[in-house]
C-alpha cells in the first residue's frame, strides 16, 4: 500500500546516513504525492487513474463520518510526512513524533480503513455484476414475450427476424458474460497485488528491524562503498578502536593500519574477496590512542543483481587477550616459570638442533652440568622463599656468564645445563 510505502520510506530517511538523505527525500516526495493524488482521485474522480466522479454512501460514509474518518486519517498522515520531510537533517532522529504518528498510523489504523475500503469497492463492484445479470435476465425475459405475441399474431412474416433477435441477444449474452469476467478478473488481480504488496512491505520491515539488530551487535563492524570510503560503522568500532563515527565516515580503514603489514599483504587480501567473495583472518591494526592491537577480521563483498561490487561489509573483534593467554601457554610448555629459563623440553629440542648442526658441520658442542650444593639445607634453614630466590640469583649469574646464543637451562630443583 502506499501508506506503508511512504512509512518504509520515512524510516530509511532518518535512519540513513547524510548523504543518502536527498535521494530518499525524493522517493519519500513521489509516494506521498502519489498517496494524496490517488485520495484526491477517489474523492473526487480522476479519469487518469479510471477513477469515477460518484462515491457510493457507503464509500462516502467511510471516508467522511466516524469518529475517525479515512479522509481526516489521509490527512493528518500526509501532513505529518510532509512536516517530517520538511524538517533539516539534524532534528531526524528514531524519536521524532512525526515520525512515530507515521510509523503507527501505517502500522494498524489507516491500514485497517484501507482494508475496508477495498473490501467495499469490491462488494460494490459485485454488486454491479448482479445489476447487469438481473438486466440482462429482464430483458431476455420481455424479449420473448413480445416475440411469442408477435409470433401469435403473425408467424410467418417474423420467424426470420425472430431468429436475427435471438442471435443478437445470444451476442449479447456473450459480451455481458466476457464482461463480467473481465471485471471480476480485475477484482481479483487488484486484490492480489494489494495482499502482496503488504506482504512485501511486512517482510522488508522485517528484514529492516534484523539488519539494525545485528548491526548493533558486539562485534565492530565497518559499511564502505565501492572505493573503500566508510559510510557507517557501529557503536562496537568506537569502543575497540576509539575513532567516533563522525571521524571515521568518509575515511577509508587505512586509518587504522598499523605499519605491520605490506602491500602484498592487501593484495593478497583483496584477491581473495575478488575471487571468493569474501576474506577472513588475523590482521594487526591501530587504536586512535596509538597503540597497536590483534584482530580477527571477516571483510564481505555485497554485490548487485550484474555481480558488480557495490559495497564492503567488514566484522572484527579485538583478540589481545587470546594472544596473550596463548603466549602465555606458550611461555608456561617451554620456560620454567621461576628463573625463566628454558625447561627440561626446551633444553632436549635445541641439543638436539645443536647435533643435528655439529654433524653438517663437524663442529662440536659443549655441556655443562650444574647442581647447587647443599641447597635443600637451605631451603630447610631459611624457608623455600629464600630457596627460590638463591635459583633466580643462580639463573641470572649463569646467563650473565655465557654468550647471547647459548643456552642456560633448569632441568628442575637445584640442577642446571
Amino acid at each position: 500500500m502506499l501508506s506503508q510505502r511512504t512509512a518504509l520510506f520515512a524510516n530509511l530517511l532518518v535512519h540513513a546516513p547524510a548523504e543518502e538523505r536527498a535521494g530518499l527525500r525524493s522517493k519519500l516526495t513521489e509516494a506521498v504525492d502519489l498517496l494524496e493524488r490517488s485520495h484526491h482521485g477517489l474523492i473526487r474522480g480522476d479519469a487518469s487513474l479510471g477513477l469515477p466522479t460518484a462515491m457510493s454512501d457507503a464509500a462516502r460514509a467511510l471516508y467522511f463520518s466516524g469518529k475517525a474518518p479515512l479522509d481526516s486519517q489521509i490527512a493528518q498522515y500526509v501532513d505529518a510526512v510532509r512536516r517530517l520531510l520538511q524538517a533539516p537533517d539534524a532534528m531526524l532522529t528514531a524519536n521524532h513524533p512525526d515520525l512515530t504518528l507515521i510509523t503507527r498510523t501505517a502500522a494498524e489504523p489507516l491500514v485497517q480503513t484501507l482494508d475496508q475500503v477495498v473490501v467495499l469497492y469490491q462488494q460494490e463492484g459485485e454488486a454491479k455484476v448482479r445489476d447487469l445479470l438481473r438486466a440482462e435476465t429482464t430483458f431476455w425475459l420481455l424479449s420473448l414475450l413480445l416475440l411469442s405475441m408477435e409470433a401469435a399474431l403473425i408467424f410467418r412474416p417474423f420467424v426470420t427476424q425472430v431468429k436475427r433477435v435471438i442471435s443478437k441477444l445470444a451476442l449479447a449474452n456473450k459480451e455481458l458474460q466476457a464482461h463480467k469476467a473481465e471485471l471480476e478478473d480485475q477484482v481479483a488481480y487488484r486484490t492480489r497485488a494489494l495482499q502482496e504488496r503488504n506482504t512485501a512491505l511486512e517482510a522488508a520491515e522485517v528484514d529492516l528491524r534484523i539488519a539494525a539488530t545485528a548491526f548493533e551487535a558486539q562485534m565492530g563492524m565497518i559499511i564502505t562503498d565501492a572505493n573503500k570510503r566508510i559510510l557507517r560503522v557501529n557503536r562496537a568500532f568506537t569502543e575497540i578502536t576509539g575513532y567516533t563515527a563522525a571521524e571515521a565516515v568518509g575515511q577509508t580503514p587505512h586509518l587504522l593500519a598499523s605499519g605491520r603489514h605490506g602491500p602484498a599483504f592487501y593484495q593478497t587480501m583483496f584477491s581473495a574477496i575478488d575471487t571468493d567473495g569474501t576474506w577472513a583472518g588475523e590482521i594487526w591494526n591501530r587504536h586512535k590512542n596509538g597503540e597497536v592491537f590483534p584482530e580477527w577480521l571477516t571483510i564481505t563483498a555485497v554485490k548487485n543483481k550484474d555481480e558488480v561490487v557495490t559495497h564492503y561489509v567488514a566484522a572484527f573483534t579485538d583478540i589481545s587477550e587470546r594472544k596473550a593467554a596463548e603466549s602465555q601457554i606458550r611461555n608456561l610448555a617451554f620456560y620454567d616459570p621461576l628463573t625463566n629459563l628454558p625447561n627440561r623440553r626446551l633444553l632436549m629440542d635445541r641439543l638436539e638442533l645443536a647435533m643435528m648442526n655439529g654433524a653438517r658441520s663437524e663442529l662440536v658442542s659443549a655441556l655443562l652440568f650444574i647442581d647447587l650444593d647443599n641447597f635443600k639445607t637451605i631451603n630447610d634453614t631459611h624457608g623455600h622463599t629464600v630457596g627460590d630466590n638463591l635459583l633466580r640469583q643462580v639463573a641470572f649469574v649463569l646467563r650473565e656468564c655465557v654468550r647471547s646464543n647459548d643456552t642456560v637451562a633448569r632441568l628442575g630443583g637445584d640442577e642446571f645445563v
